[in-house]
């Protein structure tokens, strides 16, 4: 994993090929390879699977404007997520992956 000076990880960039009804677009993205994003993604993604087991769907702010987009859902899904985030920073394990995550 490479790091910067600071200790943060650096960027991943990507090429991808998504398809839409029109056909398929191509696209180059990110992705931060920092700790600190790595938690926030799993919270993200912890929220949508919790508000899936319970309500069989999920919205969040990658939906506004398009049809999945549910401002009810997506409060909610923030909420869940900072939730998330929080239990994952106060957990007994949190400070040990961090450190292994960072190793130079």
């Amino acid at each position: 994993m490479n790091q910067s000076a600071g200790g943060e990880n650096e960027l991943i960039t990507f090429f991808f090929k998504e398809k839409y009804e029109g056909g398929i677009k191509s696209s180059f993205g990110s992705l931060s390879t920092s700790f600190t994003s790595l938690c926030e993604t799993i919270a993200h993604e912890l929220a949508h699977a919790l508000q899936f087991s319970q309500q069989k769907k999920s919205s969040c702010e990658s939906d506004l404007g398009t049809k999945r987009w549910d401002a009810s859902l997506a409060a909610e899904h923030l909420s869940l997520r900072k939730e998330m985030k929080k239990m994952i920073e106060e957990s007994s394990e949190y400070k040990k992956f961090k450190e292994q995550w960072e190793r130079k």
